[in-house]
């Protein structure tokens, strides 16, 4: 997977970011041997790699397993701090945390991934990382934002990006993709039960007057998370949140 690039870019650089990447599209946790196989890299190679980003903050390392580090939160953060959605995101997902008792979040569309920029927890073990970007398929917040996309442009990330399984619940078809985002314009809602991660499910809302395309989402445990819940007891919560973020970025401009 390693690329010369052009000549004024630095091939180490672009292999560090690759992985981190790459570790961030699996929950922000993966083993070497897995991170290895997707790169299609030497497992030495990248074991040097993600050793090194260890040491540097942006990885931790526990029992063979690396996961993003605070210093990868920290840029995220300090990259969301520079927005005006912050100040007007950041009160909403934290009440939406507090009323749920679970994860929430605001997540933006970025070159076709979905990027979680602010996130906060009230459940025993957050669902997401800040700043890290997945693959819009399999998860609410991206087949929300999807929605506000044209077919067009929804076609032709799906094409550069793949649909690659996270779970038996993946939708791995495009025709089956596109029609579940259609179903999620007519209603406004986007509700994912286990796509992206075993025994995770999310619901989400686009915030349809704000580009970039951005969704602010719930997610949390299965058994907690009921398709009552997710289908009727949370929407409302969320749709009153957008409306307030909208209204108070759009005050801010």
């Amino acid at each position: 997977m390693e690329s010369n690039g052009s000549p004024n870019t630095v091939g180490a650089v672009r292999t560090a970011f690759s992985l981190l990447a790459t570790v961030a599209e699996r929950g922000g946790t993966a083993g070497v041997t897995e991170v290895a196989t997707a790169c299609e890299m030497p497992k030495s190679t990248v074991y040097k790699h993600l050793n090194t980003l260890v040491e540097l903050g942006y990885l931790e390392r526990d029992d063979g397993t690396y996961a993003l580090g605070a210093r990868m939160v920290d840029l995220g953060q300090h990259s969301l701090a520079r927005t005006d959605l912050y100040p007007a995101a950041k009160p909403q997902i934290e009440r939406l945390a507090e009323l749920t008792d679970e994860t929430a979040g605001i997540a933006v569309e970025s070159r076709g991934r979905v990027a979680d920029l602010y996130w906060d927890s009230r459940s025993d073990s957050a669902i997401s990382a800040a700043g890290t970007s997945k693959h819009p398929h399999c998860s609410a917040p991206g087949k929300a934002i999807l929605s506000q996309c044209s077919d067009s442009y929804a076609e032709s990330i799906v094409a550069e990006l793949g649909l690659p399984p996270r779970t038996q619940n993946t939708i791995t078809d495009v025709e089956h993709l596109m029609n579940a985002v259609r179903r999620v314009s007519e209603r406004g809602v986007a509700i994912e039960r286990e796509e992206q991660y075993e025994g995770v499910n999310s619901v989400a809302v686009p915030l349809t007057d704000l580009t970039p395309n951005v969704a602010i989402y719930v997610a949390g445990s299965a058994e907690r998370l009921s398709s009552k819940r997710i289908e009727e007891d949370i929407p409302g919560i969320l749709l009153s949140a957008a409306n307030e973020v909208t209204k108070r970025f759009l005050a801010a401009e």
